[in-house]
């Protein structure tokens, strides 16, 4: 964040140097995706399910 106010303060862009997608979290559980595996340089989207190496 760019300010010590979590409710005001703007967000700062990052990204992850790397980590493993495994699936998408749902509330019926959990989601296998077709393509999980190592990312690189990416930012998860919101309800992956990630873990690192």
């Amino acid at each position: 964040m760019a300010g010590p106010q979590p409710l005001t303060a703007m967000n700062l862009p990052f990204e992850f140097e790397k980590f493993d997608l495994q699936g998408t979290a749902d509330p019926a559980g959990f989601i296998p995706v077709p393509d999980a595996g190592p990312r690189t340089d990416e930012l998860p989207l919101i309800s992956s399910v990630i873990g690192f190496p």
